[in-house]
């Protein structure tokens, strides 16, 4: 078992990692996360529709109320198995959520066109950060799966929208012998299995 601590305090940035597997990021990072931001207790919540709904006044007495948690450098423990979240995807994970809350350029849920316009991720028209978190996993790697599966645990749309795009485009094109290939995946059937099986389908695979 890990543990997120939350630190409410805007002055905290970088997630750290302590030896004893305890994750240190901030309020705002913790916001990134559908998962994280529901376990918070009721008054480190916010709700964006709830928020639109009131008037200025309430409005500026729930930033008052926040800005004084913050000020009492109050933390909130949150435990996350290691199943689900993995010990190498986590801080990478964390660590895209804590940039996509600072960054003067966050990457929103929903920008990344559907179906894509190109398999060249700078068309894609997400932030220069985002391509270079991408650059230090490559598709075959199992740690992009890892990624994935992190991201969708603790509900990070812009994190997961990314990835899936990202693997989506390796696979966009390619013959199955490619994308085997390219995501290391080993053929299980044998030729006569799979000479059968292109003539079932064969409808799937005409261009």
């Amino acid at each position: 078992m890990s543990w997120c601590q939350v630190l409410c305090r805007e002055s905290w940035g970088e997630v750290k990692m302590d030896d004893d597997a305890v994750f240190r990021i901030t309020f705002e990072t913790a916001q990134q996360s559908g998962v994280l931001r529901s376990m918070l207790p009721p008054r480190y919540q916010t709700d964006n529709e709830t928020e639109n709904e009131t008037d200025d006044d309430d409005a500026m007495d729930d930033d008052d109320a926040m800005d004084d948690v913050m000020d009492n450098n109050e933390t909130v423990d949150i435990p996350l198995p290691w199943t689900k979240v993995g010990r190498t995807a986590l801080p990478l994970v964390l660590n895209f959520m804590a940039e996509n809350a600072r960054n003067d350029t966050p990457l929103l849920p929903g920008v990344i066109p559907k179906p894509l316009n190109s398999n060249d991720i700078a068309d894609w028209n997400v932030p220069q950060w985002c391509l270079q978190f991408l650059d230090n996993i490559t598709a075959g790697d199992p740690l992009m799966f890892e990624v994935v599966l992190c991201a969708n645990y603790l509900d990070v749309r812009s994190l997961l929208e990314l990835t899936c795009a990202f693997l989506a485009s390796q696979m966009k094109g390619k013959t199955p012998e490619e994308i085997r290939e390219t995501f290391g995946i080993a053929n299980d059937f044998t030729p006569e299995e799979e000479s059968n099986l292109r003539e079932e389908y064969s409808w799937a695979l005409q261009q």
